[in-house]
């Protein structure tokens, strides 16, 4: 935030800001949900091979990856969440300079629900996508899977995912080298073809216990 803020504007900021008790709250959410998403893509790969048991929540070395990875979101998403709004409160007083502290509260509340309306399903959806890819490449390392991908979900409005769908059929290389979701509010995911297991599936690994 620029120097010379008036006390006004300071207040504003104080008052909306996301602070670390909200962080947490939001890294555990986000937790939350990429725990149900990994099981459900455990789930939806395992029954591709025949396997009709239960899926555990995950525990170990993927519940650590989850969690270290949804702490280091909810920072990255509190700091940019504070970055805009001292652009939202720059904005409000250069539009109007002699704003009072009731201009800021109507323009700060609408500029965070017009935020919210977009921003927070932009990042469901990566939490979701994020953790289901997650779970295929595990699912796939563990049980020695062969298998061929190819691009899936609704038509595509963007060249980078046209151009994945015109690929067809690729190789785990590819998927490597173009990981989904490829973009903010990318809806398509890598979909395993024909998957071949290279374990017994008395042996098959769904993801490790909590």
């Amino acid at each position: 935030m620029p120097d010379g803020l008036t006390k006004v504007q300071r207040v504003m900021r104080l008052a909306y800001e996301m602070r670390a008790d909200e962080t947490a709250v939001l890294a555990r959410e986000i937790e939350r949900q990429r725990v149900a998403s990994w099981v459900d893509a455990i789930r939806s790969e395992a029954r591709k091979v025949g396997y009709k048991g239960t899926i555990p929540l995950p525990g170990g070395q993927e519940l650590d990856l989850i969690r270290r990875q949804s702490i280091t979101d909810a920072r990255s998403i509190t700091d940019t969440y504070n970055r805009d709004l001292e652009r939202a409160i720059v904005k409000l007083y250069n539009e109007n300079p002699r704003g009072n502290r009731y201009y800021y509260m109507r323009g700060v509340e609408r500029w965070h629900d017009e935020r919210a309306a977009w921003k927070n399903k932009q990042i469901a959806l990566m939490n979701d996508k994020s953790a289901r890819q997650w779970a295929v490449q595990a699912f796939i390392e563990q049980n020695n899977v062969r298998t061929q991908y190819r691009f899936a979900g609704p038509a595509p409005v963007c060249d980078d995912c046209a151009e994945m769908f015109a690929a067809g059929k690729v190789d785990q290389a590819f998927v490597d080298a173009s990981p989904a979701p490829l973009h903010p509010n990318c809806p398509h995911t890598w979909a395993t073809v024909a998957p071949k297991l290279g374990v017994p599936i008395s042996r098959l690994w769904v993801g490790q216990a909590a």
